[in-house]
């Protein structure tokens, strides 16, 4: 999921990192600003656990890892995409719980 702008990424992080949930984890990784956490099923008592995701891999088994992007958009340099992905070990339970807009069935 995500949306474009016609702002540079640096300026949509400042335009928006007050309404990002612990948006001052933002970090940037080249041209890219990202946020990501893990959710360790075997570990579901402590929640989501900020973490460094790795890119081009994925997440370890019964693990889920969620991901905020603010980066150059690849079809378009002159826009910034804003996007975040859900990727992993997801249960009805966790998608329920983080895209409450989507249908439960």
């Amino acid at each position: 999921m995500g949306i474009s702008s016609e702002r540079a990424p640096a300026e949509v992080v400042a335009a928006t990192e007050l309404l990002i949930w612990e948006g001052k984890r933002l970090r940037k990784d080249n041209a890219v600003h990202v946020r990501s956490e893990i959710w360790d099923h075997k570990k579901a008592a402590k929640d989501w656990v900020s973490a460094i995701a790795v890119a081009d891999r994925a997440p370890a088994a019964g693990t889920v890892e969620r991901v905020l992007l603010i980066e150059p958009f690849d079809e378009d340099k002159s826009l910034t995409r804003f996007g975040c992905s859900l990727q992993g070990a997801v249960t009805p339970e966790i998608l329920r719980t983080v895209r409450p807009d989507l249908s439960a069935e």
